[in-house]
């Protein structure tokens, strides 16, 4: 059988020959899926699409938009054209597939010591030349400083580089031109080892204008500067990082740190904006000088702790190939060793009227829900973190996290969504219609980046201004939720079902502004919670 595909960057054909980008051939059914499935080519003639006969309307129309967005595929399923299939195993070489790579230093490749021959293999190695594996780095010139070195088993247990954070840093000349002057693609994968707090950069180059990458580990932030850019050229996050990913367009510039998708303003680290990306325009001007590798250039802001892959592109990539990128490491690098559990929402699952606030960090010891899901799960075998801000709705929860789906461990299966929201979405749409199929196709995308997925039914609300009808929606959405979880979801917490949570006038949980929960009624969410995740 064969099926024709259209190329979207040249590739070895299955005779050996090169397939050439922008043209059509017809191949073998299974190296057309392969091509197709690694998002190297598209399927010409839909060989792959599923049958139409097999397919009837669904939600014919979105209630906010009109637009036409579902169909109920076999068994019953919600089947959404719109979504994209998980990247094939097979295509681990992705970044290389991309136009615009000039940077690519991997540590689970050979690392060396004083020339070629010496490759390093013990902790006690250093690092004295870490080869580039764009193709372009015959002319760049690689220098060390102090002695980083190989670390056999760094992060998550896989080869890294390991830097002290006094004298440790690599520097690379002839990389930096004006290709990276207007929009560019940086992607590191770094553990901190330390617990010192102040900034600490993994990636960074400087005169005549600061441009370098950077974690606090006091305030939980990781960010990015550029100063050549307007506004100062600024983005963080207040979460911390496995993967960050920062892009460039010429307009804005985002921050993507460890599944996580929120950018705001450094100078307001107080409020989290709920959004990705600040605006900025000029160029970075960064043509001619000098990167460096687990410190800025000049040798400030030394890195403690491990850098275990450098990916740099001179362009912005697009929503598509950012996935793919991401997905590459988190399939090779993976979030934790234990499953990883994300509490997605809005302040519900950040924490506003815990005592911590909505802005603390997810901890074992954090009294907002996820850090108290986290104390009864246990740290041996779980991650949990929060990919959530006060205000979001499922609408954003969609717009906003279709990056961090894709990064949830799914190498080791071991991802799991959390899914509590809804209620915003109530308040501004006040439609149930809306929330019932936004919190399916939300789930639907969480599942199809790999991850199991728990859907949490929603919670009272007393506040003012809440419409009318509120309360009866909210009954109908958690009937349907209860009634239909299996066809999008592997699970569900009811919550909306306890007896305890049903009077936002009961202090005892509720707090005080009749929509939020103290810290005993989070506790209380998170004892439903963590043995359905547990069950997975």
């Amino acid at each position: 059988m064969t099926m024709r595909v259209t190329i979207l960057s040249t590739v070895m054909g299955e005779s050996g020959s090169l397939l050439a980008a922008g043209s059509t051939y017809t191949v073998g059914d299974q190296f057309g899926q392969e091509l197709v499935s690694s998002g190297r080519a598209t399927d010409t003639d839909r060989a792959l699409a599923v049958p139409q006969t097999e397919l009837k309307p669904y939600f014919s129309t979105d209630p906010l938009t009109g637009a036409v967005t579902g169909l109920m595929g076999p068994g019953g399923v919600p089947f959404f054209p719109s979504y994209q299939p998980e990247l094939a195993d097979s295509a681990l070489d992705l970044p290389g597939t991309i136009a615009g790579l000039e940077l690519w230093l991997d540590a689970s490749e050979p690392m060396y010591t004083a020339s070629y021959v010496a490759r390093v293999a013990t902790s006690a190695d250093t690092v004295a030349i870490w080869p580039d594996k764009s193709g372009k780095g015959a002319g760049y010139t690689f220098a060390v400083n102090g002695a980083p070195k190989y670390a056999p088993t760094g992060h998550n247990g896989k080869p890294a580089v390991s830097f002290n954070g006094s004298t440790d840093y690599f520097t690379i000349s002839g990389l930096l031109t004006t290709a990276f002057d207007s929009a560019f693609s940086l992607f590191v994968v770094s553990n901190r080892t330390d617990t010192g707090g102040a900034n600490c950069v993994t990636v960074g180059s400087v005169t005549p204008t600061n441009f370098y990458a950077q974690r606090n580990t006091t305030t939980n932030a990781t960010g990015l500067t550029a100063a050549g850019l307007s506004t100062a050229g600024t983005v963080t996050t207040t979460n911390q990082a496995f993967a960050e990913m920062y892009v460039y367009t010429g307009s804005t510039l985002s921050v993507f740190a460890d599944g996580f998708s929120r950018g705001e303003s450094a100078a307001s680290l107080s409020q989290i904006s709920g959004t990705m990306t600040v605006a900025c325009t000029g160029t970075t001007s960064l043509n001619g000088q000098v990167l460096g590798i687990g410190a800025i250039s000049n040798g400030t802001g030394k890195w403690p702790g491990t850098i275990s892959e450098v990916i740099f592109y001179s362009t912005a990539l697009s929503d598509t190939n950012q996935k793919r990128v991401l997905k590459y490491l988190s399939k090779k690098w993976g979030v934790s060793t234990g499953k990883a559990v994300t509490c997605v929402g809005d302040s519900v699952n950040s924490g506003t009227g815990s005592t911590g606030g909505a802005l603390q960090a997810v901890s074992i010891a954090g009294n907002n829900y996820p850090g108290r899901l986290w104390a009864l799960l246990g740290a041996s075998g779980y991650q949990v973190r929060i990919d959530a801000y006060p205000g979001r709705t499922l609408r954003q929860i969609l717009d906003e996290s279709q990056l961090s789906q894709w990064v949830a461990s799914t190498a080791a299966g071991n991802g799991i969504a959390v899914l509590w929201a809804g209620s915003n979405t109530l308040t501004i749409s006040k439609s149930v219609g809306a929330a019932i199929q936004q919190i399916q196709r939300a789930c639907l995308s969480y599942r199809e980046s790999g991850q199991k997925v728990v859907v949490v039914t929603t919670m009272p609300r007393q506040d003012a201004g809440i419409y009318a009808g509120f309360e009866a929606d909210r009954l109908t959405l958690n009937a349907f939720v209860r009634a239909n979880y299996r066809k999008f979801a592997d699970a569900l917490a009811d919550i909306g079902a306890d007896p305890r949570l049903q009077n936002p006038l009961d202090t005892t949980y509720f707090y005080s502004d009749k929509v939020h929960l103290n810290d005993a009624g989070y506790s209380l969410v998170a004892s439903i919670v963590a043995p359905v995740v547990a069950a997975i």
